[in-house]
């Protein structure tokens, strides 16, 4: 009876010990980016920089059916950031120009929510390919 008392308690122990090393670790929250299409994307007078205003699309929330208006989001663009072209699949994202950025193409904007809402990187999302149906 006692040898069961002591096997239970070790028991006990370990998983409450395993258990607060687990859920002491915090995950790393992914940045989300603000996507959308680009409405205009125009130099700044006197400055070395671009005003970048992206149009998110409204959405809804499939649990709970509400849906959220579409908005404008203006960002300020320094010439130095970092812009890729989104790779498909396996493919790795290719390096851009920020010449790329036109009115209408879809863009993903990562801005740093720390430091004043600093770009950090754009991600000119690419479309697919349509295949052709030959029957």
């Amino acid at each position: 009876m006692f040898r069961w008392l002591t096997v239970f308690g070790v028991l006990c122990l370990s998983l409450l010990l395993v258990g607060e090393g687990v859920t002491g670790e915090k995950k790393k929250k992914r940045k989300k980016g603000v996507s959308g299409a680009v409405v205009s994307f125009e130099p700044i007078k006197d400055k070395d920089a671009y005003t970048l205003v992206v149009k998110s699309p409204q959405k809804k929330n499939k649990k709970t059916g509400d849906v959220t208006e579409a908005k404008e989001h203006r960002f300020e663009v320094a010439k130095g950031v970092k812009v890729e072209k989104a790779g498909r699949k396996k493919q790795p994202a290719e390096p851009a120009t920020i010449e790329d950025i036109k009115a209408g193409v879809n863009v993903t904007v990562f801005a740093s929510q720390d430091t004043d809402g600093k770009v950090e990187r754009i991600v000119i999302q690419t479309r697919r390919k349509k295949k052709d149906k030959t029957d």
